[in-house]
């Protein structure tokens, strides 16, 4: 009966430990810090007091500075952050800011400065729900978006001239209009795209765009815009404009799209690869455009499409992928085909790829998790009452044993 007793104690010390250690790792997930209101004074949110719950709207005060430490939990419970002064949440690679909910920036927020380092900014953040720009120009560089809601843009600008770079979309988007002069630069978008307008300037450049069923960069109605060095593949329709404004379209590689790129207004298409897409360029009612020095080959239907436009069109000096003049001239849907378009010119042609479009297929590396983390990340817990029930398990189990044994 002493070994008996004995080994009940060896069992309830151990298990007794385990309850102890689950009672406090329990009390470790539940620490959390509660805010609510304005904050109206400069305050810093610490990974020791995360997560950090709302309890209602939260606004960054003008003039005032919320700085939020790497690796902190900020839980919205489905309200926002407003911001009408500073935000500045650096997370790093290895120690990411979480958020919840959503973040709005007004026009009373702090401009971004690339000069001072100084003004908005959210660097390796996890979001779950949208980032909203209002006549504002953050920086929002090097985070994680994944659509949970079915919003499918978690990017979204009205006014300003936001720097949005090196940020990582899962099935979502970046839309907005701007009279400013955005950025969008070295993001990954899978199943998701960019659409924007801006009556400004705008710059997208070298992002990668994939699997979108939709348009994989539009822009609508802009003048000055910039597209280039973007890989985009396997959408719908890979780069598209608007019927106004003016974009130049240029060292892009364009592969395995329905429509490789369609233009709508006047623009200069130059130095691209557009490769084994159904149509790779066509011409909505834009007479005006410039095609020239791109590598246009692999077409599943035609490299060239006219529609609606009764202009002709100069398409020389490309390369299509042949020098046999007759086989280009088949590939090519103009006058030809309907009387009422115009007559493409392709003559005289390159004999060769133009070296200077892009010749690889090199997407950017995203920065994304391993796993998508739960916005509110807890430590697991192991329940006082099922550790009490393993040791009464454990303890009856023993006595049958030693009963047994005599």
């Amino acid at each position: 009966m002493g070994k008996l007793a004995c080994a009940i104690l060896i069992v309830v010390i151990l298990v007794g430990g385990l309850v102890l250690v689950g009672d406090a790792r329990f009390g470790m997930a539940q620490v959390s810090t509660e805010v609510k209101g304005i904050i109206s004074s400069d305050t810093t949110w610490t990974k020791a007091n995360s997560p950090y719950v709302f309890s209602g709207v939260i606004a960054v005060d003008n003039g005032v500075t919320l700085t939020i430490e790497a690796g902190t939990t900020v839980n919205m419970r489905g309200s926002y952050l407003q911001v009408n002064g500073t935000l500045d949440a650096r997370g790093t690679n290895d120690d990411k800011i979480y958020f919840s909910g959503r973040i709005v920036f007004t026009s009373l927020s702090s401009n971004w400065n690339e000069l001072t380092a100084t003004g908005c900014i959210i660097e390796h953040a996890v979001f779950s729900a949208p980032v909203e720009v209002n006549n504002a120009s953050p920086k929002i560089n090097n985070n994680f978006f994944t659509d949970t809601n079915n919003l499918y843009f978690m990017l979204t600008v009205s006014g300003g001239s936001p720097i949005i770079s090196n940020n990582t979309f899962i099935g979502a988007g970046i839309s907005g209009t701007s009279d400013g002069s955005p950025v969008i630069s070295n993001n990954n978008l899978t199943s998701g795209g960019i659409a924007f307008s801006s009556r400004g300037s705008l710059l997208i450049s070298n992002n990668t765009v994939t699997g979108n069923n939709d348009v994989g960069i539009f822009c609508g109605d802009s003048n000055n815009v910039f597209i280039s060095g973007n890989v985009v593949s396997g959408c719908l329709t890979g780069i598209s404009t608007g019927a106004g404004g003016t974009a130049t379209i240029e060292s892009n590689f364009v592969l395995n799209n329905t429509i490789g790129i369609a233009v709508w207004s006047q623009a200069t298409i130059r130095n691209n690869t557009i490769t084994n897409n159904g149509v790779g360029i066509k011409l909505n009612q834009s007479p005006a455009s410039t095609i020239i020095y791109n590598n246009i080959q692999g077409y599943g239907q035609e490299s060239l499409y006219l529609y609606g436009t009764s202009s002709n069109i100069d398409a020389a000096h490309n390369w299509w992928g042949t020098t046999d003049p007759q086989a280009i001239n088949q590939t090519i849907y103009d006058s030809k085909n309907d009387f009422n378009l115009g007559t493409v010119n392709f003559i005289p042609f390159l004999t060769e790829p133009n070296p200077q479009a892009p010749s690889t297929f090199a997407p950017s590396p995203s920065e994304s998790p391993t796993s998508t983390p739960s916005a509110s990340p807890t430590i697991p817990e192991f329940p006082s009452a099922i550790l009490l029930a393993a040791l009464f398990t454990a303890t009856l189990a023993l006595s049958v044993f030693f009963k047994r044994k005599k």
